[in-house]
């Protein structure tokens, strides 16, 4: 498992928080998916006063009961773990009894990065609001509301958050696909709220792709309100008071 980390100062003339989203992964079978708000850090002096958020490569499906729609905060949720390796447990088997989805036992399957989602047959009418997607462990660096969902399964990891979802159908098997870029914003949020990412405004990508041991990600807001292009190197950025150095 790699940790990736960001460095962002805060070198515009007001106090920010900045928001941290993942990049929706790659989904065979799905029609329409959101990304979710991931993580919040504290609010930001206008000083060169630095925000930190480190995230892994850890993988979670992730399933609940819930209407999917722009801004809403999703709770009550399922999880179970995912390997990313081609090896078992790469997909997850959803069914859904009296009171709303859940995950059954793993099994493999799924490509070498990917993992399967597999959702048993179900009545739809009965059931109209079930979902699936994509968590992953909550970042470091994330600030506000205890980092658990009080509604999840107790089935399920503690501090899990959703990333992406999408309404789930019966008989569907989705193949997901995570990725390791990320955005920057700032605005009014809430994690775990559903999001376009096209549609959150001015925002900065964070994009580790190709970049092998390049793990640290160093970018500012300037004066003007406008990011900086992110630097990636092999170790920390020094970090100082009022600047980070590149």
């Amino acid at each position: 498992m790699t940790t990736y980390y960001i460095y962002v100062a805060n070198n515009s003339a007001k106090v920010q928080t900045f928001f941290l989203f993942n990049e929706l992964p790659g989904m065979d079978g799905v029609t329409k998916a959101y990304s979710n708000v991931y993580a919040a850090g504290r609010p930001r002096q206008p000083d060169g006063s630095i925000q930190q958020f480190a995230v892994t490569t850890d993988a979670f499906a992730v399933c609940g009961y819930q209407q999917i729609n722009k801004n809403v905060v999703i709770s009550g949720t399922d999880n179970t773990p995912m390997n990313l390796d081609g090896t078992d447990p790469d997909e997850a088997n959803i069914v859904v009894v009296d009171g709303g989805p859940g995950f059954v036992a793993s099994t493999g399957g799924a490509q070498s990065g990917s993992f399967n989602i597999t959702v048993k047959p179900y009545d739809e009418g009965t059931y109209p609001d079930v979902w699936c997607g994509y968590g992953k462990l909550g970042a470091i660096g994330d600030f506000g509301p205890a980092a658990d969902d009080p509604n999840r399964s107790i089935r399920s990891t503690p501090g899990v958050k959703v990333v992406a979802c999408w309404q789930a159908d019966p008989s569907a098997t989705y193949i997901v696909t995570p990725v390791v870029k990320f955005y920057i914003a700032t605005g009014t949020f809430t994690k775990g709220e559903t999001v376009t990412l096209t549609e959150i405004g001015d925002k900065v990508e964070i994009d580790f792709t190709d970049k092998g041991n390049k793990v640290y990600a160093s970018l500012e807001m300037k004066s003007d309100g406008t990011y900086s292009t992110p630097t990636f190197s092999p170790t920390p950025p020094e970090v100082r008071s009022t600047k980070i150095k590149y």
